[in-house]
């Protein structure tokens, strides 16, 4: 699903491992996380010369890899046999007469997306449509619908500010995965039925208000990505909502200011990601609500909001001493992004 030779963060290959359903938990290993299982799935793969190692951080934690040329090769060989994955161009599409669970659709083009796609991808479980110059948002919403058996849609737009306009489709009821990567007037009112989604991703849609009670119904939801997901100043977590939900992330909320998470909210997050909310300058104490949370990483926060979690230093440490694992990422002066654990004494020297 990635060029050859494409540099993959391991923590986003991790999660599509486990989306994927790659991850068993083996009884031996009962206290381990699926993120743990997945990691030392990388690991073995690593230590046989695999996957090639791009970036280890200063704890020696594999950050950044890649597969060989050959390796690259096989995989796409395998997953074309298992009918699991294979690529394609809009001109082969007329051709199309296998069944793949996932189908990449290259060198795109507005002219003949139109003339390929009412049809020709309905037996593929998932499609991702990365064509910025549609501008016949219905005919694009009946493609969709006549998409009998995917289970992962991905619409993403090159331009950031031009609106997503999908009101008109009626519901992909067994959409598992779902990604919208463009501006939204509004969340389309279908994505109140998919009952069996377990991912959905928000990015760029600056909504003035996230509608979390309806996000917070869907029953199988494990995971939430908001990326410039809303223009609004709180974000408030209330209690009864997301009764499934893992991993949380948060990410370049520019207005957000505020957090609130109910007592009985988020009860079941393992993994909480909060990144370039630069607004936000204090970790509410709401976070000790969240029992299950084992994982917590802050990306490019301003300085205050990470010197308040340090331990001995000031007073919000509290809130995050019984994590187990706390990281924090920045960058230096040099530009140069790097990885600590809260806790690590190079940590304090490089906030002041």
């Amino acid at each position: 699903m990635f060029p050859v030779d494409y540099v993959v963060n391991c923590a986003r290959f991790i999660r599509l491992w486990i989306a994927e359903d790659f991850v068993k938990q083996q009884q031996q290993q009962h206290d381990a996380t699926a993120e743990d299982v997945a990691r030392q799935s990388l690991t073995q793969l690593i230590n046989k010369n695999l996957v090639h190692v791009e970036l280890v951080d200063f704890n020696g934690m594999v950050r950044e890899c890649r597969v060989h040329g050959l390796m690259h090769e096989l995989i796409l060989s395998k997953s074309d046999e298992l009918n699991f994955f294979f690529q394609t161009s809009p001109t082969q599409l007329t051709n199309l007469n296998q069944t793949a669970r996932h189908i990449s659709i290259q060198n795109i083009g507005s002219n003949n997306l139109s003339s390929t796609i009412l049809g020709k991808v309905e037996e593929s479980k998932k499609v991702g449509n990365h064509q910025p110059e549609i501008r016949r948002w219905d005919a694009l919403c009946n493609a969709i619908e006549q998409m009998s058996l995917h289970q992962s849609l991905q619409i993403i737009s090159a331009k950031e500010k031009e609106p997503l306009q999908l009101q008109s489709m009626t519901s992909p009821l067994l959409l598992y995965c779902l990604r919208l990567q463009a501006r939204l007037e509004k969340l389309p009112h279908w994505i109140s039925d998919l009952k069996c989604l377990v991912r959905i991703r928000l990015l760029w849609s600056q909504l003035s208000k996230i509608p979390l009670n309806i996000l917070g119904e869907l029953p199988k939801l494990l995971e939430l990505f908001l990326y410039k997901g809303c223009n609004g100043t709180q974000v408030h977590f209330e209690s009864g909502y997301f009764p499934a939900l893992k991993i949380l992330i948060l990410e370049k909320l520019d207005r957000l200011n505020r957090l609130a998470i109910d007592e009985n909210a988020l009860h079941l997050v393992e993994h909480l990601f909060i990144g370039s909310c630069q607004q936000l300058k204090m970790l509410p104490s709401d976070i000790c609500h969240i029992k299950c949370l084992s994982v917590f990483e802050v990306s490019l926060m301003s300085k205050e909001f990470v010197r308040r979690m340090l331990p001995g230093v000031d007073e919000d440490h509290w809130k995050v001493q019984n994590i187990a694992n706390v990281h924090v990422y920045i960058i230096n002066t040099e530009q140069q992004y790097l990885a600590y654990k809260l806790g690590d004494s190079t940590l304090l020297d490089s906030l002041n």
